[in-house]
């Protein structure tokens, strides 16, 4: 095997007559026909190779790997006709997590996100609809094609949705299925999609106005039917 680490490039020859009595001697490498394989075929050479350099967060690194000047002969010395198959590698880097203090009612709650793309901006903004209704909003971005995931979280102090609701994320104005779970104090929703950039849209309803509302209906009720007894006969 010769390396030349400024091309990129790897050498390497070998010649066996008995590829059988190669195999079982520990002169070739192991049979991987089961694992990788089909057809019983066997692999005539492996390689295996280390990356050095780790990506920064939320980058790829990527490269072909080409085969050039393939010879394979039988035990003759003659010709083999065989068909290439070129690839590549694909590393990610570690995952940008950036959390976004977001103030409401005097109180900043901590909303955090996660994901193997890149945050536009360094913060996600908390925006106002109606009186009970919020949306976070943010922007992602990254290789054309490949795919990200998100994963937010979201304190529950911040946004809720109803018993019978179900939360809604839109990217790029096209509705994402989250994966939802939770604990007792944040929601996590947990997405995917493909990539360039993105905009990135949730809504959520306010816990105080959900929680205020029904004590103030129920007193509404209990007045009128309290007026409504004071009537004479």
């Amino acid at each position: 095997m010769k390396f030349n680490k400024t091309a990129g490039t790897a050498g390497y020859a070998q010649t066996f007559q008995d590829t059988s009595a190669a195999l079982s001697g520990g002169y070739a490498p192991i049979n991987v026909t089961t694992a990788n394989y089909p057809e019983g075929k066997t692999a005539l050479a492996t390689l295996t190779f280390n990356v050095t350099n780790i990506p920064p967060a939320n980058m790829i690194y990527q490269s072909s790997l080409a085969l050039s000047a393939v010879i394979v002969g039988d035990m003759n010395g003659l010709p083999i006709t065989m068909t290439t198959v070129d690839g590549q590698y694909m590393i990610y880097g570690p995952p940008e997590t950036i959390t976004t203090l977001v103030p409401y009612l005097g109180t900043n709650y901590a909303v955090t996100t996660e994901t193997n793309a890149s945050l536009v901006t360094d913060s996600v903004n908390f925006v106002k609809l109606t009186d009970t209704s919020y949306k976070l909003d943010f922007n992602i971005t990254g290789t054309d094609g490949t795919t990200a995931y998100v994963n937010v979280t979201i304190p529950k102090a911040l946004m809720s949705i109803g018993p019978s609701d179900e939360w809604k994320v839109d990217v790029n104005g096209t509705e994402a299925t989250p994966i939802v779970t939770s604990d007792a104090t944040n929601w996590y929703l947990y997405f995917t999609t493909t990539l360039s950039t993105k905009e990135v849209e949730i809504w959520g309803t306010v816990p105080e106005f959900t929680m205020l509302f029904i004590p103030l209906l129920m007193a509404a009720t209990l007045i009128a039917v309290g007026l409504r007894r004071r009537k004479p006969i």
